[in-house]
């Protein structure tokens, strides 16, 4: 059995309108209401926004209201049309109603995994104004839960998510593998509003809960020198079983 659900899509980027030129949202889908769209405004990364990276990329969750959320793709490509130097700064959209996104347990990983595969990124949907709903059928009675191992080890973290505070993710492990184990130790409830970024710089714009530091130890130390703010080191947390038990003392805080 399955359900069939949808979901609308945006694309936020840097273009030249008729009205306005710069980063906004390029094009909607029908189901974008105004208030959605500032929302979706307000959240959209703009030019130099990502990490340094070989291949600068993000995977990003937040809620938009209390029944809407967004998942989101961030890449670098191409040229901005100004000329301005840096790379154009591209992010494909996709907003869940309630009804759609408990169709995943509310685990966005595992959504954002499904909806990729369903709708390929597509740079050419900024030459349009207006993009389709989307539908796509889920298996229904999905429901996720980690092993006992995970969820011990997780524990650390986990305490540390509850005090609501932004916390920076130190880890060499594949983002979307530690975003999967953690979502998955936590209540459907709980997991609706833990926001989280792959690659976006810190920004008081975009108040993301998780962000995963590159290895540089300057953008660390900038990123702990905000207030409020911890890092939580992860490296414990690989593909292999026995090594990921015995770093389970490796664990930091810095606050």
């Amino acid at each position: 059995m399955s359900k069939l659900i949808s979901l609308e899509q945006a694309l936020y980027t840097s273009v030249k309108g008729r009205q306005s030129s710069g980063y906004q949202l390029a094009s909607i889908s029908p189901g974008i209401t105004p208030e959605l769209a500032r929302e979706l405004s307000r959240w959209g990364p703009a030019h130099d926004c990502l990490e340094e990276a070989p291949a600068p990329h993000s995977f990003n969750f937040h809620p938009l209201d209390p029944r809407h959320w967004c998942l989101s793709e961030t890449q670098a490509t191409g040229a901005e049309y100004s000329g301005r130097r840096g790379a154009r700064i591209v992010t494909q959209m996709f907003v869940l109603h309630e009804s759609s996104f408990a169709a995943f347990d509310f685990q966005p990983v595992r959504a954002l995994q499904a909806i990729r595969a369903a709708v390929p990124f597509d740079l050419g949907a900024a030459k349009r104004e207006q993009l389709p709903s989307r539908h796509m059928r889920v298996p229904t009675l999905l429901r996720f839960a980690p092993s006992a191992e995970q969820s011990r080890c997780l524990i650390p973290l986990l305490e540390l998510v509850r005090r609501g505070q932004p916390i920076g993710l130190i880890s060499q492990s594949p983002p979307r593998t530690i975003l999967k184990r953690l979502f998955d130790c936590l209540d459907p409830v709980d997991r609706r509003d833990l926001s989280f970024t792959t690659g976006l710089r810190f920004s008081l714009r975009r108040p993301f809960r998780l962000y995963f530091l590159p290895a540089h130890p300057q953008t660390r130390r900038a990123f702990l020198a905000q207030s409020g703010v911890a890092a939580f080191d992860l490296d414990f947390l690989d593909d292999d079983r026995d090594t990921r038990t015995s770093r389970a003392d490796r664990v930091e805080l810095a606050h």
